[in-house]
């Protein structure tokens, strides 16, 4: 089996474990040292720790990737390295100091590519849980989820302390026996455990032993391990890669709809409209020309229009999507006469509000036509821009806290948030708990939408025309359902 497939493994193993018990709790678990985080970073940061606390060179040019090995292993390294003896076993009692103390799990610890999305997709399924099932002492509890759930937050990841299964006393003794424990252990909780993830061999036997039926997927991490490959169990699945897109590819995500944005010339908007995309962007302004108000490119949108340059008069794309039963969101860049005429279009060709959506800044419409919006359009989408908030939210929360009861007074439910801004996960939530439903905007390509749609915002913005990855974009899209689940009532 390739590199990449084991994911497209866990994903069929997973839908067909759903399909023969559909209300079952499933449980899909993680070893962490070598499967979650690569140890790599921890122990380059004691080495170059070592080497400025003594005054040495010994690890200067190095990287993380030159100390990918096992710690079992680093004698052998160090010898290789040219350390002479004394040396080596000073290099060796500082690691042994330090290594899993607090500080180096907290200050170290860097999680694999794309392990915290998989995560995240099986958290968001329902009836699906993720337990952590590692041989690291219960001392360790406090710093392990401390430094998991940091590592998390970026991608909405969390675990809770049932959900953390240690071994009682840490060691290479009784990891193997404390593994398959831990799945005694979650299903007298009533877990149906489904897989495991662990870079040990010698740890996916334990696992075996105890799985007698054969429902347990046994996926061994391919990265560094001590127990050798012969000690893994017949129907072992091998990979290195965390491949968050084969999941996806065979199960559907169900929670954020897709929009189409940059509808500003004849040829994107005919992609758009013979798509399965159901919402579409048009940034508004009025033709300085005609005074009638016209869908152009978000970049130049306040410059005067250049002498050939392609727009779209906004009732011909309003008249087209409605033809085709798309949904329109409207990003008004001027208020007055651009937004009335704009208003009056879509009103006289018969929008309902749910297929209706407005975005705008304050300082272009203002709060009272935020609210004005409101009055008219009811049940339609109001949001402005709010990535402004991010430094807040970090650092001063209850003045972003008192920004966001500000922007709900004035009528407002929704807000988007670029990709690049720095922190959006914690944003996201936030702006939630104030009832928002958020919009995360200017997302670039595949693969950040598929890190996009993990998030589980309640909608994504992009410019789905090639270059940007669009027919990948599509396909992704179209596996990608209209509610978020425990929501209903707006399509995607």
């Amino acid at each position: 089996m390739s590199n990449g497939d084991w994911m497209r493994r866990l994903a069929r193993h997973f839908e067909e474990t759903r399909r023969r018990h559909p209300l079952d709790e499933l449980l899909v678990m993680f070893d962490i040292d070598g499967t979650i985080v690569d140890l790599s970073h921890m122990i380059y940061d004691i080495m170059r720790w070592f080497d400025q606390h003594h005054g040495t060179a010994h690890f200067v040019g190095l990287g993380p990737a030159d100390l990918d090995v096992h710690d079992e292993h680093l004698p052998h390294f160090l010898q290789e390295l040219g350390l002479p003896r004394t040396e080596l076993e000073c290099v060796l009692d500082w690691y042994r100091e330090r290594a899993w103390s607090e500080r180096a799990i907290l200050a170290s610890h860097r999680p694999f590519k794309g392990v915290l999305e998989v995560i995240r997709w099986f958290q968001l399924q329902e009836h699906t849980s993720v337990a952590l099932n590692t041989g690291r002492s219960e001392s360790m509890r406090h710093a392990t989820l401390a430094s998991l759930n940091s590592l998390g937050a970026e991608f909405r990841v969390s675990f809770s302390d049932d959900m953390l299964f240690m071994s009682a006393t840490g060691g290479q003794s009784g990891v193997a026996r404390g593994k398959a424990a831990a799945v005694e252990h979650y299903r007298r909780m009533g877990f149906r455990v489904i897989a495991m993830v662990d870079n040990e061999p010698e740890n996916l036997r334990a696992i075996a032993s105890v799985d007698p039926a054969g429902e347990i997927l046994l996926l061994h991490a391919d990265t560094i391990f001590l127990s050798h490959r012969d000690r893994s169990p017949v129907g072992t699945v091998r990979g290195r890669d965390y491949d968050v897109g084969e999941l996806m590819s065979s199960q559907r995500l169900r929670h954020t709809r897709l929009v189409w944005q940059g509808l500003t010339d004849e040829s994107r908007l005919e992609r758009f409209l013979s798509s399965n995309v159901g919402w579409g962007e048009l940034s508004v302004r009025l033709d300085p020309v005609s005074h009638l108000p016209i869908t152009r490119r978000e970049s130049v949108w306040s410059l005067p229009l250049a002498p050939h340059e392609e727009f779209v008069p906004l009732e011909t794309a309003l008249y087209r999507m409605k033809a085709e039963n798309k949904r329109v969101k409207l990003d008004l860049k001027e208020a007055g006469e651009s937004m009335a005429r704009a208003l009056d279009l879509v009103a006289t060709m018969g929008f309902s509000d749910q297929e209706l959506w407005f975005k705008s800044t304050v300082d272009a419409i203002g709060h009272q036509g935020f609210a004005y919006l409101a009055r008219c359009f009811p049940g339609s989408t109001r949001e402005t821009p709010v990535d402004f908030l991010g430094p807040l939210i970090h650092g001063v929360e209850d003045l972003a806290d008192e920004v966001m009861r500000r922007l709900r007074q004035w009528g407002l439910d929704g807000a988007s948030l670029s990709w690049a801004t720095p922190g959006k996960a914690k944003l996201l939530d936030r702006l939630e708990t104030f009832g928002f439903e958020v919009d995360l905007c200017d997302v670039p390509d595949l693969e950040a939408y598929l890190r996009a749609a993990l998030l589980a915002p309640r909608s994504i913005t992009a410019d789905l025309t090639p270059p940007m990855g669009a027919a990948n974009l599509m396909g992704a899209a179209h596996k990608t359902s209209s509610a978020r689940r425990g929501r209903t009532g707006r399509a995607a």
